[in-house]
């Protein structure tokens, strides 16, 4: 209410205090308003931070551990080439302990797919799929030529598609001749 020329001064003194006091109610709303939001949301905000760091790592230390196997058995499997200068079968390789919770039995070792002249990027062994939401899911692999990579499902694909491509080609020059005349 502005003061006009009819109003006393004490009027005008009363309609200023009345002001005055509408900003300071208004101001004091705003600011619990301001501290209650803080109350509320820095917790909030807070656990889903925590939340999605906890995820991140699991993820992370769920990654690492099918790496550290497959470079586990990797070594393993080296020591036996230069013991028994060839690979091991498929059963000796299901009884080794790797130093993660990653059994042998839980990683397809394949073989028989595998001779002197394969592709040296040949998967010789990998570890089932591993869905991850933040990071790029896919298989833990070890290749013929003894390195360890972590593929996507359509890059492992690809290779064992050529490395099959390359045993049964291998295969169909040692099968016998039939001669037709």
């Amino acid at each position: 209410m502005k003061p006009t020329e009819s109003q006393s001064p004490r009027e005008e003194s009363l309609a200023r205090a009345s002001q005055v006091k509408e900003k300071r109610e208004v101001s004091l709303r705003h600011s619990r308003r301001i501290v209650l939001a803080r109350r509320l949301l820095l917790p909030v905000l807070g656990t889903a931070l925590l939340v999605a760091f906890i995820l991140v790592g699991r993820e992370f230390t769920n990654r690492r551990e099918h790496l550290n196997a497959i470079k586990d058995l990797q070594q393993k499997i080296e020591v036996f080439k230069k013991e028994h200068g060839r690979l091991p079968y498929h059963s000796q390789v299901s009884q080794y302990e790797l130093s993660s919770r990653i059994k042998a039995e839980g990683i397809n070792y394949e073989v028989q797919f595998i001779h002197d002249d394969s592709p040296a990027d040949s998967p010789l062994a990998y570890t089932k799929l591993l869905h991850l939401r933040f990071f790029t899911s896919g298989h833990a692999v070890l290749d013929k030529s003894g390195s360890v990579n972590w593929l996507t499902p359509t890059e492992l694909e690809e290779r064992k598609k050529r490395r099959d491509q390359h045993h049964h080609s291998i295969n169909l020059d040692k099968s016998p001749k039939i001669y037709v005349p």
